[in-house]
């Protein structure tokens, strides 16, 4: 198979230099795999439910509740997301918040970040 003259081969180096990917078939069927109804909500039961709520204060365990009204508005975003490239500017913003690594901070690498993502982005399969 061949797409504007790259190979399989040269697709697998190439993306198994970010992935280490070894089983290339269920890899390939994931790339390709059409969203539905099922696929998001067991990304939605993967979530940890007790999570931080991120920027928009809404945590897992709301969205886990309410399923049956927000998952058909997240498949449609999500399919949106797919076809287009991209998702929701509002699920971009996250509460970053230094965190001391060590009791006394005297400089900026004695600080680790905190980052506290919209729930919906880690929701996205």
């Amino acid at each position: 198979m061949s797409v504007k003259g790259v190979g399989l081969d040269q697709c697998r180096t190439y993306l198994g230099s970010f992935f280490g990917c070894k089983d290339w078939n269920s890899f390939a069927a994931a790339l390709v795999k059409k969203v539905d109804i099922h696929l998001v909500l067991a990304a939605l039961e993967s979530l940890s439910k007790p999570s931080s709520p991120g920027i928009n204060g809404v945590s897992a365990s709301i969205y886990w509740t309410f399923k049956d009204a927000f998952a058909p508005h997240m498949l449609y975003i999500f399919e949106s997301a797919m076809t287009t490239g991209t998702i929701p500017e509002t699920w971009t913003l996250a509460l970053l918040n230094p965190i001391p690594k060590v009791p006394g901070i005297a400089t900026v690498s004695d600080l680790r970040p905190l980052v506290l993502q919209n729930t919906c982005l880690k929701w996205f399969p």
